[in-house]
């Protein structure tokens, strides 16, 4: 068997294993940013989405270098920008400075979601493709799980563990870098270029079993050498396929659970800090092991399959999701200075710059003081506290050292106007659990169809004339949408204590929306050659 091709994949798409983990490490960094720049909001929506600012640019631009000079080349500037971001993200205290890296960071995922799975389509053996370019995929899902299990390593390194947890990516950033030297230029791309005697050379040591007809296949597909724009008439099912596809990948609220998920779970009442990092690990487990077994059958059974199953799949999870949401809404707000809900009462005492809080309940014989810790960065009790923060604390009521079993644990928000009562009850609890296995089943046929389809079938729809326009079209549009979701995600949970709720249900009608799309719409591409497809489509 010839490994050579897959050796390729595994390095070209370890510029996908970069996009994962850039994707999901801001998940364990967004809140401290949030905390350390005082952000709104809105503006905190925007911080963490500036980076996809960058990326909608770098998928926008980068299908004119990536033709002018060629995949190999992008690949090593991507590998660049990712180290500068890297960098750049965990040495600055400039929230300017931080956008910046940020963009640059953005610039290079998007990038690399063009040039990355086009690069690994063109050197792949028509039999292998599927398999070869979802390996790309398989390094986002990697580059995921690998950032929430440095999140949670890092979570407890003090004030700076964001900065920790951003700058890791510059490790694997030099060692993507260093292996590009390792791969060869795009044969497709050389054809292009008139230089057939070098990508004959690659095509042998690659197993294509025709090269003769592949070469004239890429010339005939050239129109003279001639540039012309994606944007015509016969291209337009390429269009709509690629940009719809790429509109619902982002449509399912995949990018808002990976980059929100420690908030996700504690809107479900699991409690703050480590305990929610860790329920991130689920979910990127979910992703790596479904995204190996779509691997495994997408040349079988094909990417259309795919897409119908995991459509249905996510519809269901999400709507059982938006239920939780729905059902989860025990937070309560009372005015200034005192409130008792069921059993429990606190108080406020004491003037603005030195609050203390008297926290009790009824027929327990325990009462327990919360005031603000000397630096006036925290709360310090005097009594049980199972954890506390700038902006809230979990509260604890024990006896004989023993958890009451009942109605127990309690999240208090506190400033000095007002309190916010979230009770951590049983109930809630539960509702924490339920979630982590909902969103791990969501996760499960996302990535078993949506996340292993996507760069495949965008890669493979367009001719080789307007190829890199056409991944550059779709990435963009993913991007695009990735962009608005994640801005507009905590400004819809933070305007209601139904945000959670509200957001969910969209997500599951949009994935209703894209099973029908997938059943009705889609043409099915396995085991056909580039040139193939495109006669499929109705295009000479």
């Amino acid at each position: 068997m010839n490994n050579y091709p897959l050796r390729i994949a595994i390095i070209a798409s370890l510029g996908g294993f970069l996009f994962g983990f850039d994707t999901a490490v801001i998940s364990g960094a967004e809140q401290a940013i949030q905390q350390l720049w005082h952000l709104s909001g809105s503006l905190h929506g925007f911080t963490i989405a500036s980076g996809l600012l960058g990326t909608v640019a770098g998928a926008m631009i980068a299908a004119v270098p990536a033709q002018v000079y060629g995949r190999k080349k992008m690949l090593f500037g991507i590998g660049i920008l990712f180290l500068f971001a890297a960098v750049g993200c965990a040495l600055t205290s400039v929230w300017i400075l931080f956008i910046i890296a940020r963009i640059a960071g953005g610039i290079a995922v998007g990038a690399s979601s063009v040039v990355g799975p086009l690069y690994i389509a063109e050197i792949s053996p028509a039999q292998k493709r599927g398999r070869l370019v979802a390996t790309f995929q398989l390094n986002i899902v990697i580059g995921i799980l690998i950032a929430f299990l440095s999140n949670t390593l890092l979570v407890g390194f003090g004030d700076d563990a964001w900065r920790i947890m951003l700058g890791v990516q510059a490790l694997p950033a030099i060692i993507f870098i260093v292996l590009l030297f390792k791969i060869p230029e795009s044969p497709r791309w050389l054809i292009q270029k008139g230089r057939e005697d070098e990508a004959r050379k690659i095509f042998i040591k690659t197993g294509e079993q025709h090269i003769d007809k592949e070469i004239a296949d890429v010339r005939q597909t050239m129109h003279g050498g001639k540039s012309e724009s994606v944007f015509r008439k016969k291209y337009s099912k390429p269009i709509i396929f690629a940009v719809l596809l790429a509109m619902f990948n982002q449509l399912s609220g995949i990018n808002a659970i990976l980059y929100y998920a420690p908030r996700i779970f504690e809107m479900a009442g699991v409690p703050k800090g480590a305990i929610a990092f860790q329920q991130t690990i689920y979910v990127g487990f979910a992703n790596l092991v479904f995204t190996l077994l779509a691997m495994s059958l997408i040349d079988k059974f094909g990417r259309k399959k795919l897409l119908i199953t995991g459509s249905a799949g996510m519809v269901v999870f999400l709507g059982l999701t938006a239920y939780v949401f729905n059902k989860n809404t025990g937070v309560e707000t009372s005015p200034a200075t005192s409130a008792s809900i069921s059993k429990f009462t606190i108080q406020k005492q004491g003037a603005a710059d030195s609050l203390a809080w008297v926290v009790g309940k009824e027929n327990s014989g325990k009462t327990i003081g919360i005031e603000r810790s000397a630096d006036g960065t925290g709360w310090q009790s005097i009594g049980n506290v199972l954890a506390d923060n700038k902006d809230s604390v979990h509260v604890c009521f024990f006896k004989d050292a023993v958890p009451l079993p009942n109605d127990n644990f309690y999240r208090l928000k506190m400033d000095e106007t007002y309190s916010t009562v979230q009770k951590i009850s049983n109930s809630d609890t539960w509702n924490g659990n339920m979630l982590k296995w909902l969103l791990v089943g969501f996760i499960a046929f996302f990535a078993f169809s949506q996340g292993a389809v996507i760069w495949v079938f965008i890669s493979e729809i367009f001719p080789n004339s307007v190829r890199s326009q056409g991944q550059s079209l779709g990435s963009s549009t993913h991007w695009v949408m990735d962009a608005i979701i994640t801005w507009v995600f905590p400004i819809v949970v933070s305007a209601s204590p139904r945000g959670g709720y509200y957001s969910f249900l969209f997500y599951t009608g949009m994935m209703f929306l894209c099973l029908l799309f997938a059943w009705k719409m889609l043409p099915e591409t396995k085991g056909r050659s580039l040139e193939d497809i495109q006669r499929d489509l109705g295009i000479e």
